[in-house]
């Protein structure tokens, strides 16, 4: 990208623009994640390394201008790459830990003025000679969690090459091929094809609007690991059926929200649930840092005395048709941008490996992650889903700790029971 070009937003940045003009003075929509390295650590290349990633990754460097009589700003790139990777030694500091938490979080709650603020921060907190925090904080307008682990990797593959004194493969493709990707679609016959689909598909669906006056980042939340026995049975299940693990957990999860929602409201109808398509399988920019996902409905139900088995099959079906109609985002259905789908329950499954510092070990925290709406469940794993966690979580107006807890533990023991463990 020719950083003094102008381009308009693409169709994804759009809805957090105009989450950002009714909320300016809020964070929703940061996202910040901090990788704890440990280890034989070279912090001069380490540095270095943070640096050639930042220059790397066009989309940390993005900057908005508004334009007279648009709904929307254009957008280019910054032309100073040093500005932004700073480091911080607290090797002299016996609370250094604290310090830089402190830092870290309070820099995450921060609201960012996406007109007049460097849209990226990245810095690195030296708190031993074997111990570095890297933190890097962006907002979702410019990446998503996709693109978060790719330039994770990425650094953590230029710092080997440093090390090893190697040349590193090429890097990401140029924000012009991700620009481009977004135009040929939404002005191409595809595009047209997918709103006919979703027109048909939410024809009888009753999908609830959001308040934006109601918007909180106050949330309770339950965490728990999940036992090896699940992720077993869940990969042995996989196999059978040939049905990708994570899709198999997706639609474990919605099986028991439909259940649950069933139970408390006698209500047979189907049930909404909101899940993240990555949108890059087959894509141009697939490894393109870059704002890709789209949240889609399912609509979720079980027919009676339908086996786990059974309703997996049917239900992967529908959602392979889901998503091979998931590039259309819904927010082209709505008129009123105030108005937009609250999108809850949401179920998001992130099988992402930690980046490997060659020589360290990597814990990989996530200080902030953007706002979500009502009810929530994630599960974060590696890839092959060893180490998987639950972390189920609730605004705090619409839930109560308790009700949070009672569906972590129940939504654990659900699984289990219908896997047979």
């Amino acid at each position: 990208m020719i950083r003094q070009e102008w381009h308009p937003l693409t169709n994804a940045q759009q809805s957090y623009w105009d989450e950002y003009l009714q909320h300016p003075d809020k964070p929703f929509s940061n996202v910040a994640h901090c990788l704890e390295i440990s280890g034989n650590i070279d912090i001069e290349k380490l540095h270095q390394a943070v640096q050639m990633t930042f220059s790397e990754a066009e989309v940390l460097k993005l900057k908005f201008k508004s334009e007279e009589n648009s709904s929307y700003p254009l957008q280019s790139l910054e032309s100073n790459d040093s500005k932004y990777v700073e480091l911080t030694d607290l090797r002299s500091f016996d609370d250094a830990e604290k310090r830089a938490t402190k830092a870290m979080e309070t820099d995450a709650l921060c609201p960012l003025n996406l007109e007049s603020d460097a849209i990226s921060k990245l810095q690195l907190y030296v708190l031993a000679d074997d111990r570095v925090w890297w933190y890097i904080r962006t907002h979702h307008i410019a990446v998503d969690g996709y693109g978060m682990n790719l330039i994770e990797q990425r650094c953590a593959l230029l710092y080997s090459s440093l090390v090893n004194g190697q040349k590193p493969h090429s890097g990401f493709k140029s924000l012009d091929t991700y620009l481009r990707e977004d135009s040929d679609y939404r002005f191409g016959e595809r595009f047209e094809v997918d709103r006919q689909f979703w027109e048909s598909y939410l024809s009888e669906a009753k999908l609830t609007r959001n308040n934006s006056e109601e918007i909180s980042l106050e949330t309770h939340s339950d965490d728990k690991q999940i036992p090896q026995a699940i992720t077993a049975t869940l990969l042995s299940l996989s196999k059978k059926l040939m049905i990708g693990w994570t899709d198999i957990l997706v639609l474990l999860i919605s099986a028991y929200l439909y259940e649950d929602k069933k139970e408390q409201s006698q209500n047979d109808d189907p049930l909404p649930v909101w899940l993240p398509f990555m949108n890059r399988m087959g894509n141009s920019c697939a490894n393109t840092p870059s704002l890709m996902v789209n949240i889609i409905p399912f609509l979720v139900s079980k027919k009676a005395n339908e086996g786990v088995e059974e309703y997996l099959k049917r239900a992967a079906k529908e959602i392979r048709q889901l998503y091979i109609h998931g590039r259309f985002r819904l927010e082209n259905k709505v008129q009123c941008k105030e108005q937009s789908y609250f999108l809850s329950p949401f179920i998001n499954i992130l099988p992402f490996d930690s980046p490997e510092f060659i020589g360290c070990q990597t814990k990989h925290r996530i200080v902030a992650s953007g706002l979500a709406d009502g009810f929530n469940i994630t599960v974060r794993s590696a890839r092959d889903a060893t180490n998987m966690s639950l972390k189920v979580e609730g605004e705090n107006r619409l839930y109560s700790q308790e009700e949070i807890t009672r569906h972590s533990d129940n939504l654990l023991k659900y699984i289990s029971k219908v896997l047979e463990v």
